[in-house]
């Protein structure tokens, strides 16, 4: 069974899915300490969604 957590964003709260998780080896461009990330929806947001990082990783 996944394991849903909780994850604080500068949009509110949300469950996350440990199954919704996409890994980038690599990183992303300009976020290369960030591996780990989640699709973000939410009414408030909507039409838009947002790529959340879940890897804390600021010096």
């Amino acid at each position: 069974m996944p394991e849903i957590a909780t994850i604080e964003t500068r949009f509110g709260s949300f469950a996350v899915d440990s199954a919704a998780v996409v890994t980038v080896p690599d990183g992303l461009p300009g976020f290369e300490g960030c591996r780990r990330f989640v699709i973000v929806t939410a009414p408030t947001l909507d039409p838009l969604t947002c790529l959340q990082g879940l890897d804390d990783r600021r010096p």
